[in-house]
């Protein structure tokens, strides 16, 4: 079963994120996460997600998280999970890069 983020962002609404094929997952700025995938290098294998202002690791971190989360086995597995963001931070867009 394919598992998911759900991502709640003020510009883009709601996407779901596959999680299958995650290969890298960093903070690109204070303001980007970006998650790339092992399926290749063209543009549509980097997700960009576009955050308020975060100086810390703290946005990132919460993004692994839930990846790790949806990834391990439950009695009734999730099919998807909403990332628990930090305090004030606010995701606007989600896009292929």
């Amino acid at each position: 079963m394919n598992k998911f983020l759900k991502i709640e962002a003020s510009t883009t609404g709601t996407v779901l994120i596959g999680t299958d094929g995650i290969g890298l997952v960093s903070k690109a700025s204070n303001t980007t996460v970006t998650i790339a995938y092992t399926a290749g290098s063209t543009a549509s294998d980097l997700l960009t997600i576009t955050h308020t202002s975060d100086t810390t690791f703290a946005t990132v971190q919460s993004i692994i998280d839930a990846i790790i989360a949806v990834q391990k086995p439950n009695a009734a597995p999730l099919q998807f999970i909403a990332p628990t963001l930090p305090s004030g931070i606010a995701i606007s867009t989600v896009a292929l890069a």
